[in-house]
């Protein structure tokens, strides 16, 4: 299925920070990614679908760096280019490059405190990533929740943070990199399962950031801070 931004819609978003788009997975897609995703932590982590049933969303997010760089499913939508050229549209670049994915997970309550600054402290995607010239990210939600949704700022206020929870399953918002987030919806319903992909543009730098948790990801496939982004590790989605 194609998407098409319209005048409207690059008004808001510039306005807004964010933009929210209806129905970009289908419910057999949705339940597609996260049984996926729970594939390839099962693999990662070397255990069984009860002991992921159990497991934190410290140690699930953890794991769930790049799930698609093991999973033909996974890859097919991470690296989906109608939903780059819906990004290239409203931050009006003319390439974007794959940074990275990012599966967000909880299947038990949390007890204690929040095991990550940035989920607590408004962070932007440009303060808790590993990247520089993050251009666009884009949170789809896999999971439906019952809660009110209040993403659209009331007022002029820049800072307001920004709720990343979509509104049901299938729905995605595309946000600016400097947008503060709010993570305490993500931690209220009884469950919730979300993909995170994230865009850049030219020249995509591989650097150390404290907040990202998974920061050494990429050495592990041979990456080293101050690297460019190359084709073969983080593929260009979009080029017009």
């Amino acid at each position: 299925m194609r998407f098409a931004t319209s005048p409207d819609h690059l008004t808001f978003f510039y306005k807004n920070h964010f933009i929210e788009f209806e129905n970009l997975l289908s419910d057999e897609q949705a339940t597609l990614l996260i049984n996926s995703s729970f594939s390839g932590l099962e693999k990662r982590l070397s255990i069984t679908s009860k002991e992921l049933s159990e497991l934190s969303f410290e140690k699930r997010f953890k794991a769930g760096r790049d799930l698609w760089r093991e999973n033909d499913q996974l890859k097919k939508m991470t690296l989906n280019s109608h939903f780059a050229e819906i990004a290239a549209s409203l931050t009006k670049e003319r390439q974007l490059r794959l940074s990275y994915s990012q599966f967000l997970s909880r299947s038990v309550p949390e007890k204690g405190d929040y095991p990550f600054p940035f989920l607590t402290d408004n962070s932007s995607l440009n303060e808790c990533s590993s990247f520089q010239n993050i251009i666009c990210g884009l949170i789809l939600q896999l999971s439906d929740h019952s809660l009110p949704v209040h993403t659209q700022r009331e007022d002029e206020d820049d800072q307001k943070p920004l709720s990343i929870l979509p509104e049901r399953a299938g729905n995605g918002i595309f946000f600016l990199p400097n947008t503060p987030l709010s993570f305490e919806p993500f931690f209220t319903p009884p469950f919730c399962h979300q993909l995170l992909i994230v865009y850049s543009k030219e020249p995509s730098i591989y650097r150390f950031e404290k907040k990202d948790p998974n920061t050494h990801f990429l050495k592990k496939i041979g990456c080293g801070f101050g690297d460019r982004l190359q084709d073969s590790t983080h593929p260009n989605i979009f080029k017009n």
